[in-house]
């Protein structure tokens, strides 16, 4: 039987619509293997707390270009103005939330996700 997978993205620093999908998927795929193509960060208020959600349910994660953006913006003042102008914040993320973002470009090859 072919294996499911739900994907999720663009979750944009909003907890609430994050908890408020995963519920849903948990009430009616219980135990489904999850990704997240990107975009955890940007425009709301809860980046780290998005970050840890996705951590502690050990959903594999894809850099997007709002974590490029943000982390371009933390290393070279240049960038910063590019960030804010994509709806970024000057969120304040902790070194645990920030090693989530390094190596991910193949985390669905190493999620098994291949086959999708």
């Amino acid at each position: 039987m072919p294996m499911k997978y739900a994907i999720i993205a663009d979750i944009h620093a909003n907890l609430e619509a994050l908890d408020a999908v995963l519920g849903e998927l948990d009430a009616r795929h219980p135990g489904i293997s999850m990704a997240c193509l990107g975009d955890i960060v940007g425009y709301g208020p809860d980046p780290g707390p998005c970050i840890d959600r996705l951590r502690e349910r050990g959903i594999p994660c894809l850099r997007g270009n709002h974590e490029e953006m943000f982390l371009n913006a933390c290393q070279n003042r240049s960038d910063f103005r590019l960030w804010m102008l994509n709806g970024g914040r000057a969120h304040l993320l902790d070194a645990p939330q920030l090693t989530l973002f390094p190596g991910l470009a193949i985390a669905l090859l190493v999620a098994g996700l291949k086959n999708v």
